[in-house]
């Protein structure tokens, strides 16, 4: 069964960690059947995290860009997201503002969202263990 799937920086360290989560998020991601799209905050996450950790993200880069569809992104998502932060973040307080812009991505485009993140749980979350 396809599903339309934003794939969270999280799920996407976990993928290329190749941990038990990462083997999860595989499942979801290596599916040719489902169509992953990826925020452009979310890349920009993996890269500067795969950096952090003294490693080269080339290989990050190129499975992102091979595997998924950048989102489409306009301004007014981004306000919605500005919006939607405060009341997301009384809630939880560790959600952050890319969190909130992945939440809008997906609701835009009728998509789950895969997370390691419990913060974003919801009934259209796939929440990795």
């Amino acid at each position: 069964m396809s599903e339309t799937i934003v794939i969270d920086s999280s799920a996407w360290i976990e993928y290329f960690e190749k941990t038990r989560s990462g083997i999860q998020a595989a499942k979801y991601i290596d599916d040719e059947n489902n169509r992953l799209i990826v925020p452009n905050i979310v890349s920009a996450e993996v890269v500067s995290k795969i950096i952090r950790k003294g490693k080269d993200p080339g290989i990050a880069i190129l499975a992102i860009k091979t595997l998924s569809v950048p989102a489409t992104e306009e301004q007014d998502d981004y306000i919605k997201a500005g919006k939607e932060h405060p009341k997301l973040k009384a809630k939880s307080k560790n959600i952050s503002l890319a969190d909130a812009i992945i939440k809008v991505i997906a609701e835009k485009n009728n998509a789950k969202i895969l997370t390691k993140d419990s913060h974003l749980k919801g009934k259209n979350t796939i929440l990795l263990p």
